[in-house]
């Protein structure tokens, strides 16, 4: 279960896309860095270790790419072990996808999680929890040394509802 904090009553479909794109290019590379480090894990404590470990390795591997990587990793094929499938999804807040994972793609997604500004719980249900889209977002831009989000993301945005114009009770609106 991959959880998103708080994204509030409304959901940008644009947001949404962008944070999957990211989300996706960031799993790829991740894979990539797994793989050259051929890392097998036996057990959750496996996967935990080597995220201490290897965490600031995999920022610098990430920060040597440039912002353009990112499109290449989003069209980054991936094994059917490891690929990203999601049997589920859960529009309340907090957003939650749902998924199968075993052994490597656990690992690739708790680094995922964590470079995202996320946290794993590993254990009988493993479950990871990241902020919120727009912060997530923002984090994995970062990751790839990707200048940010020129403007703020729809959820960052004030949202204050529109207000009615008052009602007109002038006498000559009346129909008597």
């Amino acid at each position: 279960e991959l959880s998103l904090a708080d994204v509030g009553a409304q959901l940008n479909a644009f947001e949404l896309g962008y944070f999957l794109y990211h989300f996706k290019s960031l799993y790829s590379a991740v894979s990539e860095f797994v793989a050259f480090e051929k890392f097998e894990p036996t057990s959750s404590e496996d996967v935990q270790k080597f995220i201490n470990e290897f965490s600031e390795r995999l920022a610098l591997h990430l920060a040597e790419k440039s912002g353009l990587a990112i499109g290449r990793y989003w069209m980054m094929e991936l094994p059917d072990e490891i690929d990203l499938d999601f049997s589920s999804m859960s529009m309340n807040s907090p957003l939650k996808f749902v998924g199968y994972a075993t052994g490597t793609s656990i690992l690739i997604l708790s680094l995922t999680v964590a470079v995202s500004g996320g946290t794993a719980e590993l254990g009988d249900h493993v479950k990871f929890k990241l902020p919120p889209i727009a912060k997530s977002i923002r984090d994995m831009r970062e990751a790839f040394g990707a200048n940010p989000p020129t403007k703020k993301l729809p959820s960052e945005k004030l949202k204050t509802p529109k207000k009615r114009p008052p009602p007109n009770n002038s006498s000559s609106d009346n129909c008597d």
